[in-house]
């Protein structure tokens, strides 16, 4: 089995939480294999697959080769493979087996039929264990190709692939069998014998974006971002769908959230600390003391990546003035009686992009658009990183004082900080390998339990 970290942790439950999807097409098919494949990388015909290497030390004989790969989560059961599930894990392995295995399908990838569906024979190991509904700019694994043999003439070895036709031949058949959301950004051979995708990795890059407006995201990035819709109250985890939210207004009636004493409250939490109280049920770790290196806070614009105003001059505002309809000032007042909402002005467009406003009771300025968390470590408990980002959004909307977050993390218990950010907000950035972490096949460098 592969192993890794689970979303933003190290440690965690060995099934994946599910998700209420049907995935349209899944990567595994029932047909057989054909050899087919993009210009440069088809599969040899004059070369046959031998038995795969062993699981943790490959033999000299079988490449090691090392996997980046990028995904739209929402459609996954998570990284890990499962056996009725549509996983990334086994979308990959899947194609490795088209490639390169001996074509009898099935990695997980598309869930179906039981045990059919775990018979790739081919393995992956992979470096973070993402949960459901993650994203991953760099997320990464390693796998060991089996040695290529001449069909004719099967005393002959063949050479090992060059990574480049491995991450062609990947993407072709990652295409072909269903996974469109999962893609290899690079390939690079490693040396068995002293590379582990999880066990050489020296640290993480997890991002968490928000979208702070009274209006919904864009469609292209909704499932993609939190829509934070008010200062208070923001529930996409408790209640109101994959991007609704509350129509309450902050407090005082404003809107964004306090970038300042965010960035305050983030500060408390680098360093080694024990974060029991950023540890969800179910986390595995021996111990619940991590160190992060960074967690900064950014605004930023959430969409669109486009210039906000036409480039001409020559080109006039929109004007609706003598063609809008609008409701007579009695009329509004009676729709909005007893409901305690506020509205986006009327004729602003909200793109997204990260604009100031500012806190009526503390002349802070107030953020509202994009806001981006982002968390650097070794490694991550169980949704410490969506936990961290909750309360982090509480702090900038004046619910929790970012002084406070001492006492937070000195409670040792989750239910001290606001219920988790969902996950379609979080992104596995980076993977970090710095050539400091030893690994060896022939003895394996004694690892934590839950640790990277």
């Amino acid at each position: 089995m592969g192993g890794g970290t689970r979303e933003e942790d190290d440690s965690r439950p060995s099934k994946a939480r599910r998700v209420d999807i049907t995935p349209d097409p899944p990567c595994q098919t029932k047909h057989a294999h054909r050899a087919e494949g993009p210009a440069g990388v088809e599969r040899s015909r004059d070369s046959a697959p031998v038995a795969p290497s062993s699981i943790m030390g490959a033999t000299r004989a079988a490449p090691r080769y090392l996997l980046r790969v990028q995904y739209d989560g929402t459609n996954f059961h998570g990284f890990q493979r499962q056996a009725n599930a549509r996983t990334v894990q086994g979308c990959v392995e899947d194609a490795l087996d088209a490639f390169a295995g001996g074509g009898g399908g099935g990695g997980g990838g598309g869930g179906g039929d039981g045990a059919d569906t775990m018979r790739s024979s081919i393995v992956t190991h992979g470096s973070s264990r993402t949960d459901a509904g993650v994203h991953a700019l760099d997320n990464t694994m390693h796998v060991d190709l089996p040695p290529r043999v001449s069909r004719r003439e099967p005393t002959r070895a063949l050479p090992p692939h060059e990574p480049h036709v491995v991450a062609s031949a990947l993407n072709h058949f990652l295409k072909k069998r269903g996974a469109p959301d999962v893609a290899v950004t690079r390939c690079i051979r490693v040396d068995p014998n002293a590379f582990h995708a999880r066990f050489s990795a020296t640290g993480r890059t997890y991002h968490y974006r928000m979208h702070v407006s009274p209006t919904p995201p864009s469609l292209f990035e909704r499932g993609r971002v939190w829509h934070v819709c008010s200062g208070a109250g923001d529930r996409d985890a408790a209640g109101g769908g994959a991007d609704g939210c509350h129509e309450n207004a902050g407090h005082d009636g404003r809107w964004g959230l306090d970038v300042d004493a965010m960035r305050v409250a983030a500060a408390h939490l680098v360093g080694t600390h024990d974060f029991s109280t950023f540890r969800a049920s179910g986390c595995q770790a021996s111990s619940p003391v991590r160190t992060l290196w960074d967690v900064r806070v950014d605004a930023a614009p959430s969409w669109p990546p486009f210039p906000a105003s036409p480039a001409t001059d020559s080109t006039k505002p929109d004007d609706f003035s003598k063609v809008e309809v609008t409701e007579k000032p009695d009329e509004a007042r009676r729709r909005s009686r007893g409901k305690d909402r506020a509205r986006a002005p009327r004729g602003r467009a909200d793109l997204g992009a990260a604009t100031t406003g500012f806190d009526p009771a503390t002349s802070r300025p107030l953020t509202s658009g994009g806001v981006v968390v982002t968390a650097v470590g070794p490694s991550f408990l169980y949704h410490q990183v969506r936990l961290m980002v909750a309360t982090l959004r509480a702090v900038g909307a004046g619910e929790i004082d970012p002084a406070s977050v001492p006492a937070l993390l000195a409670a040792r218990t989750p239910r001290a900080v606001p219920a988790m950010a969902p996950a379609h907000g979080l992104y596995l950035g980076r993977v970090h390998y710095d050539g400091t972490r030893e690994w060896s096949s022939l003895g394996a460098v004694p690892v934590e339990e839950g640790a990277d």
